[in-house]
């Protein structure tokens, strides 16, 4: 590694525009990879700016990877943990260890600064990397679901589950919304909030439900855009809070490559959440 600088990510507006150019050059089909993007997934994060580190190669961006500082509420109390989110290496510059490299210092620096646990969704191309060399449990392929109406959680049971869940404050959500990739839509629905996004298409729409938000005024809903469609439910929740509902899982020959849920903790507590109580959906994670 001695022909690689190390350094830690920064947020200015050069930076970010490397970055950009670099993840657009990596991801070509990512058109909406955008430095105002970075900017809201980096800097203005209510819950901290990101974590990670770059490896440099003279001049040269040849690897970057990164985490966001999120909480959740996790064995009876909410802690600090940490979203594992983009990773890149330059082509000529793979198999090389960096993304190893700059994960394990990621994740010394997330130890030292008070940070519990790191949560990530892997395809099946990384989920190898992350279990066997950075040491990450896997805990469960993610649930893909279409069908129509509502998940039909039982609220009561849900709530007082202790399930393990990402935290959404008032704050959290202005800041989901405020997304430049996707536009995310709400519907009130008695005691529940749903959410939307239309970035498919209209006639097949990612679609969630999150029973620990509480509704309030500032949020603006939409009654009518696009929630007559069938409906795409990617995520996890516990079996026993589910009640009869519409949804199906899609057919083996239709579904996509696998999006797995892995967790490391960074506590010497054997800690990983059960996979049967687990609430997580598209909001908590940037897959979609």
């Amino acid at each position: 590694m001695k022909n690689y600088e190390i350094k830690p990510v920064a947020i200015s507006f050069e930076r970010l525009l490397q970055y950009e150019n670099f993840l657009s050059g990596i991801f070509p089909r990512r058109a909406d990879i955008s430095k105002d993007y970075l900017e809201w997934l980096y800097s203005n994060n209510p819950n901290g700016k990101v974590l990670g580190y770059d490896a440099w190669f003279g001049k040269d961006l040849v690897a970057h990877y990164v985490c966001i500082p999120r909480k959740a509420y996790w064995r009876g109390k909410i802690r600090k943990i940490l979203l594992s989110l983009n990773t890149a290496t330059h082509h000529a510059h793979r198999n090389k260890g960096l993304f190893t490299l700059l994960a394990k210092r990621t994740y010394k620096k997330a130890k030292i600064e008070g940070f519990e646990a790191i949560v990530g969704v892997a395809n099946s191309n990384s989920t190898h990397g992350f279990i066997n060399k950075l040491e990450f449990s896997f805990i469960t392929a993610l649930n893909i679901q279409v069908g129509f109406g509502k998940l039909n959680i039982k609220l009561t049971d849900i709530l007082n589950s202790g399930c393990f869940r990402i935290i959404w404050t008032n704050r959290d959500i202005k800041w989901r919304l405020n997304c430049p990739r996707e536009k995310v839509f709400i519907k009130r629905n008695q005691t529940v909030l749903s959410f939307f996004t239309l970035k498919y298409s209209k006639f097949f729409v990612p679609y969630a439900e999150n029973p620990f938000i509480k509704a309030f005024s500032e949020l603006k809903t939409k009654e009518k855009k696009g929630f007559k469609f069938m409906r795409l439910f990617v995520g996890l929740v516990p079996t026993s809070v589910l009640e009869k509902n519409f949804f199906f899982n899609l057919p083996y020959s239709l579904k996509p490559a696998p999006l797995n849920l892995i967790f490391k903790s960074l506590t010497e507590e054997e800690n990983v959440p059960l996979k049967e109580n687990i609430f997580f959906t598209f909001l908590d994670f940037d897959i979609l």
